[in-house]
């Protein structure tokens, strides 16, 4: 449990790459409606997976400038 609290946004780059897969082979039986659906749940999990996993500088700059923290997780990048 502990392995998906601190990868659950790889997990979600996992499954856009799937979910991608699955919208290119079955383009032809989906309305646009559910096309434009999904494609929204893989840019919200690209989105996740840029902010914490490849950027970086998010949890850093939350934990420094809102919370205040003394010790803030994966700030390495983020000099405030």
């Amino acid at each position: 449990m502990n392995f998906l609290r601190k990868h659950w946004y790889d997990l979600g780059g996992f499954l856009s790459i799937a979910v991608l897969a699955y919208l290119f082979i079955c383009r032809h039986n989906l309305t646009n409606y559910q096309l434009v659906m999904w494609l929204s749940v893989v840019s919200l999990f690209f989105h996740q997976l840029e902010e914490y996993r490849i950027a970086g500088t998010f949890p850093g700059m939350l934990n420094i400038v809102m919370y205040n923290s003394k010790a803030p997780d994966r700030s390495l990048s983020f000099k405030y």
